[in-house]
């Protein structure tokens, strides 16, 4: 079930990136759902035993999906956003640390960076490759092939629109 739940998600949120839909709240929408469903893969994933590492991941990730759902202007979901990702990684620091850790708060505060910044800037893509990296590894190292095919997805298509957009 676990990872039916993953996998649903994970083809949500590709699909949803790489549709040309010019609707930005349609988009917005299909983001939410792809990533309520990375959120229940990563809560039943650390049930069966997985880290709990990834519950924070989409947390922060939730959060920025609700802001853009919502329209919330960027004067508000900037530092919402980017402070929820510090706060996050600091108690992954406190409670979970290990190397392995210091490589999903870099990650961590790398994708919190990138989601709260407008998305017509080439800094954005620039933290949201670095930080899918870094998640995509974490991933491996973790050994959780859904969250490392996701991650390595969006570095890529984060890739992608930094050579295509202008800043």
């Amino acid at each position: 079930m676990q990872n039916l739940v993953g996998i649903l998600g994970g083809l949500v949120l590709v699909g949803g990136a790489a549709h040309k839909d010019h609707n930005p709240r349609r988009k917005n929408l299909i983001f939410a759902v792809g990533n309520a469903l990375m959120f229940a893969y990563s809560v039943l994933g650390f049930i069966d035993g997985g880290s709990f590492l990834f519950v924070l991941l989409q947390i922060m990730v939730n959060l920025s999906s609700l802001c853009m759902l919502l329209n919330i202007p960027d004067q508000i979901d900037t530092p919402l956003v980017s402070l929820t990702g510090l706060a996050l990684a600091i108690y992954a620091g406190v409670y979970y640390y290990s190397p392995s850790t210091l490589l999903f708060i870099t990650g961590l505060i790398l994708l919190s960076l990138g989601f709260s910044l407008d998305y017509k800037k080439s800094l954005k893509n620039i933290l949201l490759i670095l930080g899918s990296i870094l998640m995509a590894y974490f991933a491996w190292l973790m050994q959780d092939m859904i969250f490392l095919g996701l991650n390595s997805f969006f570095a890529l298509f984060s890739f992608k629109h930094l050579l295509t957009k202008k800043s």
